[in-house]
């Protein structure tokens, strides 16, 4: 069967089974439930390798990879009403490549994978030594971080977890994978540095590193901020859209004030006296959530 007939048959099966979920929501058994999302998202699953395979084939190289980043496939999204399930519908979601695959489908060296897996290893004692873990620890470490035996033969220096040898390391990475793209820099460090690492939640103190296939991630962001120029951000903790709105008003009104001077003096617009007497502002103001 063609591709594109592939494809076909997977969405007209995708668009069925969400229908069928919906018929099942409010009126079968969680078990049933349970099993026809299982079946929608086996569907999703070989819709999204079928396309994985387009989208390489469609790749000349690791720089077209890099650049490219990630693909858009289908998806589903649960809607709820007061925390109860009421129904799903199609949305769609962003999937990033997977630059080890894309290696070995296009049959290219994939030396980088065992190169990166030291990195890691880097990695780990730098934020071990950065959190004061005892010399004994650092040992172990050390001596038993897992990883294929290539990558054990990768000497990590004297001092594994400085800046410098971390950006040098990224880069020799990245030179194994798409030669002449571009510079690492600290940011990109940090970058990398910013999403290694997440608490344990089952032993007090204690932090969790990335493991290979997450650090393949945070490099394939890397490597596309090199290539792209794009630059990093940030999503944060906001306030709510009302209350920006409101704070815009106010500035807004105190920047005309000082703008119109003090009693007697001329209004910007018009350098007529000003009567003194108080006038109505009204402030245009875009509303930053629109």
């Amino acid at each position: 069967m063609a591709q594109n007939d592939i494809k076909a048959r997977l969405l007209a099966d995708y668009k069925a089974k969400i229908a069928e979920v919906n018929r099942v929501i409010g009126k079968g058994t969680n078990a049933e439930l349970e099993a026809r999302l299982n079946e929608l998202g086996n569907i999703e699953k070989e819709y999204r390798g079928v396309l994985e395979k387009e989208v390489f084939a469609s790749l000349l190289d690791t720089h077209a990879a890099i650049e490219k980043h990630h693909f858009e496939t289908i998806a589903h999204k649960k809607i709820s009403t007061d925390g109860q399930l009421t129904g799903i519908e199609e949305t769609t979601k962003n999937v990033q490549i997977d630059l080890a695959k894309f290696c070995e489908y296009k049959g290219f060296d994939r030396a980088w994978f065992y190169e990166m897996q030291a990195l890691n290893k880097r990695l780990t004692l730098k934020v071990a030594l950065s959190i004061g873990v005892p010399k004994a620890e650092i040992k172990k470490i050390n001596d038993s971080y897992y990883m294929d035996k290539l990558a054990e033969q990768i000497e990590l220096g004297k001092t594994p977890d400085s800046a410098t040898q971390c950006v040098k390391h990224i880069q020799k990475v990245l030179d194994m994978v798409c030669p002449e793209a571009g510079k690492v820099n600290n940011f990109d460090l940090a970058y990398i540095m910013g999403g290694y690492t997440k608490r344990s939640n089952k032993e007090a103190l204690k932090l969790i590193c990335s493991k290979h296939t997450v650090l393949q991630s945070l490099l394939m962001d890397v490597f596309h901020n090199v290539v792209t120029g794009k630059g990093y951000g940030l999503e944060y903790k906001r306030k709510p859209a009302k209350q920006q709105v409101e704070e815009k008003v106010d500035k807004a009104v105190e920047d005309g004030k000082k703008a119109s001077g003090k009693k007697g003096g001329t209004t910007p617009k018009t350098g007529k006296k000003a009567s003194g007497k108080k006038a109505t502002e009204t402030v245009a103001v875009e509303n930053p959530a629109a």
